[in-house]
């Protein structure tokens, strides 16, 4: 980057910029309220309100906008929905949603047994109880309960899958720690097959089970193994009919001794890695120091990374606290995990995040990418719906901590400024998406209360600074307090607290909420802004007929006696003076308004010293990472997606420092898709690439970057499937960095039978092969594509 530069945003009047006052209007507790300067909503009747919801906490003015912030509302019972209560405690904590707005729960419950029972319980979308039920019962000690929603081979959610540690007797009947799991449809009915099924029941201990559902029905599980006397990390898939598909009593992840040193393994993790296949992280200490490791298992049972997996970072400082989700990038249609830990250097903690892609690269570079510095008691990730990774940590000691978030794009770039965002407090310890390219977060107020929040896109808080308040009651530690990934209104909150004297457990949904039908006008609204010269345009957000009526004056007595003027939804509103009055109208139940924006011209200067983004670059459909090599063919397509936070002036793509002309994918103020690709074929070698790109201040970012050009070809990214205009047939796409003879062939994916194969001359770049579908029965099968002398790429497809 070079040193940052200036400018006045308005061009045309040399001074100016149009500043944003948004209203956020959104069901209310009150009949009216006021805010720091004065605006407030009023309705006619306060029976027409919503007993519970949002109301405006405070007015925050910052730079050039204006917010009338709301908090988001409660929208179950005030407090919480008790699930779980009565004598002795309830605690350990598992939730998950259950793919129609409500929640599947499960939790140790000391009631009967001191030791602990395992119980599940079903909330459905309107906070009912649906059902609760005993998942085991017993005189011996069950613990740590993990639940998901078990979702079959057609995609729906059948129930819910529950895996728990208990003890009981192993193979040489000898007392040990065992896992089981156990199966629920949607009304709380064991499956035939999974009563309290044996996962494994090898000699000694097993424990810290972790859960995922296989999308066919069944499980994979993975857990903390003792059977030789040491810390292993074993795994097993658990069929649809509750029967273990893969070796008894689960295959090694990661032995408990590595060329005779211990491994200490433990913490194992599991999420979703690519199409059937599995990422399960753990930590070990095989190389002397605390290190973080993952391996890739595919439903097969069938590892994809080396023996004992592959470290998420090369550095040799001991590593902890670490968390492993998933992020879904479109581009390939398939999830990657995100990995964040705390590491220790020179008596220094630090929050480190890291991206691991299919092939076994390390997408932040062999170390990762370093998100902060201090203090780190707490760190969590959460992957949004376009691949971006979105990072939750906490710095500081004793009483004074403060939370942080930050997001990464695939390039492991920070699009949340150099350190992030600073949320203050409530304290974040948990984060999942939000289902888009947000988050939310669970966390807990000083008093550790505990507390929900929603941040968006840009890193900003959605609702009150100090979060939405849960229930005025201490929760009971971190095991004790959880969330689900959204899926309709947010996600469902649980937790446990002492209310009634001992743990019991409750749940909330927290949500942005709307207005209902009627009319709402704001207060007499004066702007504060010293440099205010006019209004600008009304916009608003919603479904239905949503109409408005707007008025400004000089003074505020001015605007009794001035008449309302009907509004358009990006309308221009007359001005007359800094003092308006909005008024809006939802005519029916179908109505739905959920924020309103009132623009306006400020004399104000406006220095931009931020640099434009470099958000990604690809070459021939493969993501680049600056400074590393990629094998490209020897007319490779290169894209870049640039951005800016106001207005993108130049950009400019140059291979071997010669610039190359490039072409306009998608274009807007502050996002451009950008596309080359160079006019003479490159030679066989390295070869340079950089990226620039300026915006209207005349800031600048470019990013270098390596590419490799073969003599013997090779396919580069992966394999592509589409639709063809003939019946039964698919179209595979595919690009190869230098013409050859190809082979394809056809096998079943579960039995490698080869069904099909044949030849064809391939060109130099992209290439398309026809696939007959016709004599394929029904099923999986991998297409095998092998450029003679070179290495072939493979890819699944289903037949319907």
């Amino acid at each position: 980057m070079e040193n940052p530069k200036f400018k006045v945003q308005n061009p045309k009047l040399v001074v100016g910029h149009w500043l944003l006052v948004i209203i956020w209007l959104l069901y209310l507790g009150y009949c009216s309220f006021d805010v720091a300067w004065g605006a407030s909503i009023t309705k006619s009747s306060s029976a027409e309100f919503s007993t519970t919801g949002a109301v405006f906490e405070h007015t925050k003015i910052s730079g050039e906008t204006i917010t009338l912030k709301i908090s988001g509302g409660g929208v179950w019972t005030e407090n919480g929905v008790p699930v779980a209560t009565g004598t002795n405690d309830q605690d350990q904590i598992s939730i998950d949603g259950d793919g129609s707005g409500g929640a599947y729960l499960a939790w140790r419950n000391k009631r009967n047994n001191p030791f602990g029972d395992i119980y599940a319980a079903h909330v459905d979308s309107s906070g009912t109880l649906h059902w609760s039920t005993a998942v085991a019962t017993g005189s011996v000690t069950m613990e740590t309960p993990q639940i998901v929603k078990s979702i079959n081979s057609s995609g729906s959610v059948e129930g819910a899958i529950v895996v728990w540690t208990a003890i009981g007797t192993d193979a040489a009947n000898a007392p040990s720690k065992n896992i089981y799991i156990s199966k629920f449809n949607s009304a709380g009915k064991v499956f035939s097959g999974w009563q309290s099924a044996v996962v494994c029941n090898a000699p000694k201990d097993q424990d810290k089970p972790q859960v995922v559902s296989d999308h066919l029905g069944g499980a994979v599980a993975v857990w903390r193994d003792y059977r030789d006397g040491k810390s292993a990390i074993y795994a097993q898939r658990i069929k649809y009919d509750g029967s273990p598909f893969w070796t008894t009593n689960g295959i090694t992840v990661c032995a408990s001794s590595i060329s005779g040193t211990t491994t200490n393994a433990d913490f194992p993790q599991i999420t979703y890695f690519e199409s059937n296949q599995y990422a399960i992280g753990w930590s070990d200490k095989r190389d002397s120091y605390e290190n973080i490791y993952v391996q890739r298992l595919n439903n097969d049972g069938k590892l994809g990374f080396s023996e004992n997996g592959m470290a998420v970072s090369t550095s040799s400082n001991p590593k902890d606290n670490f968390s492993l989700a998933s992020a879904f990038i479109p581009s390939y249609s398939t999830y990657i995990p995100l990995f964040v830990w705390r590491e220790t250097s020179g008596g220094v903690q630090s929050a480190y995040g890291q991206l691991i892609w299919g092939d076994g690269r390390r997408g932040f570079g062999n170390t990762g990418t370093q998100l902060a510095a201090g203090t780190v008691p707490l760190c969590a990730v959460a992957g949004t719906i376009s691949g971006e990774s979105i990072y939750s940590w906490v710095v500081g000691t004793g009483s004074s901590y403060e939370s942080f978030v930050q997001m990464l794009n695939v390039s492991g770039e920070a699009l949340w400024g150099s350190a992030g965002k600073n949320l203050g407090t409530p304290i974040n310890i948990k984060i999942v998406s939000d289902g888009e390219r947000g988050a939310y977060l669970a966390g807990m107020s000083g008093n550790y209360y505990p507390c929900a929040q929603r941040i968006n896109a840009s890193g900003d808080e959605v609702w009150d600074e100090n979060g939405v308040l849960l229930a005025p009651y201490q929760y009971e530690g971190e095991g004790n307090f959880s969330l689900s990934a959204p899926e309709s209104l947010g996600p469902v909150y649980a937790w446990a607290d002492s209310r009634n004297g001992n743990k019991d457990i409750f749940v909330q949904k927290v949500t942005d909420l709307y207005y209902p039908s009627g009319t709402y006008t704001t207060e007499k609204i004066e702007n504060p802004d010293p440099g205010f010269a006019s209004w600008g345009s009304i916009s608003w957000e919603g479904t239905g007929t949503i109409t408005a009526e707007v008025k400004t004056a000089a003074t505020s007595s001015a605007l009794d006696s001035t008449s309302w003027n009907p509004a358009t939804n990006g309308g221009s509103i007359p001005s007359s003076g800094k003092w308006i009055q909005v008024r809006m109208y939802l005519n029916s139940s179908s109505d739905r308004l959920s924020s309103a924006t009132l623009s306006f011209l400020s004399l104000n200067y406006s220095l931009d010293t931020s640099f434009p983004s470099i958000e990604s670059v690809r070459a021939d459909s493969q993501i680049l990472i600056p400074g590393e090599s990629c094998y490209v063919s020897s007319s490779p397509t290169i894209e870049a997606t640039l951005t800016d936070d106001r207005l993108l002036s130049s950009a400019d793509i140059k291979i071997d420092e010669v610039s190359i002309s490039y072409s306009t994918v998608s274009s807007s103020d502050t996002r451009w898709v950008i596309r080359a690709q160079p006019t003479t074929p490159l030679s066989v070698g390295s070869h340079s690439l950089k990226v620039e790109v300026t915006d209207d201040a005349g800031n600048t970012t470019r990013n270098t970057y390596t590419l490799a050009v073969e003599a013997i070809p090779r396919i580069v990214g992966t394999i592509s499937f589409g639709s063809s205009s003939v019946p039964n047939e698919i179209i595979a796409t595919y690009t190869l960095t230098a013409a050859a003879e190809t082979k394809i062939e056809i096998r079943n994916l579960l039995t490698a039978e080869l069904i099909r194969s044949f030849s064809r001359s391939s060109i130099t770049g992209a290439n398309e092969v026809n696939i007959d579908l016709s004599g394929l029965s029904a099923g999986a099968y991998l297409l095998t594509i092998t450029p003679a002398g070179g290495t072939g790429v493979s890819a699944r497809f289903m037949v319907p």
